[in-house]
């Protein structure tokens, strides 16, 4: 899981935004959910990963159903941003979006990128080639 808004200690993952973005294994599930890290519910909270979470299939991390659970046990968490399978897939989780982009690897003439636009109750993706556009109402 990728995560910004202050550096976390070694091991530990903070749902928060503010500096540049630090890798932490998503084995580290325990540690975040000892600390909060003081994120308010009116924060936006962008969380992102290699591996899918939802919707379960072949390429969803291995602890999925954990980090689906904690993930939406905060407010502040919004959106799972990931990728690892190149086809794409959406789900709604009870108002918590989890997209994985699509990936170009695997294409001859097609590309696949995307920009996205925050908003205070929603985030809208927009796509280009091969990736579809999401609007992402917030919960």
């Amino acid at each position: 899981l990728y995560t910004w808004r202050r550096r976390a200690r070694r091991g530990e993952l903070a749902l928060r935004a503010e500096d540049a973005p630090m890798f932490v294994p998503a084995v580290t599930a325990d540690a975040f959910a000892s600390e909060p890290a003081g994120a308010a519910a009116d924060e936006i909270v962008i969380v992102m990963g290699h591996h899918p979470i939802l919707p379960l299939e072949g390429h969803t991390i291995w602890n999925a159903p954990r980090l689906d659970a904690l993930l939406r046990e905060y407010p502040c968490a919004k959106v799972y941003l990931n990728g690892h399978n190149h086809a794409g897939a959406y789900s709604d989780a009870d108002g918590f979006h989890y997209l994985t982009l699509d990936g170009m690897v695997e294409t001859r003439d097609e590309n696949a990128f995307s920009h996205a636009r925050l908003y205070r109750d929603r985030m809208e993706l927009i796509g280009f080639g091969r990736q579809e556009s999401y609007r992402l109402p917030f919960r």
